[in-house]
């Protein structure tokens, strides 16, 4: 199965709790992991997603800046 490709952050919202990817995509950040995403530049990062199978419900997806390792769990809200 090959990797998943990344994706471009265009915009980081509310302090790091709305992420928007370059399709569009609006992600809503777990409160605990907005300190991270808050760091992430728009344009400049990239992250792949995932499914988090053992994550608190309904944040069943992960955000993973590539290259990096860190990771914030997230729901997609449009």
């Amino acid at each position: 199965m090959a990797a998943p490709r990344p994706i471009r952050v265009s915009r980081v919202e509310n302090h790091g709790k709305i992420v928007v990817l370059e399709d569009g995509s609006e992600w809503e950040v777990f409160f605990v992991d907005s300190i991270r995403s808050s760091l992430w530049l728009p344009f400049s990062t990239r992250v792949t997603m995932r499914v988090n199978r053992g994550g608190p419900y309904p944040y069943t997806t992960v955000l993973e800046k590539a290259g990096s390792g860190r990771r914030v769990r997230a729901k997609r809200v449009k």
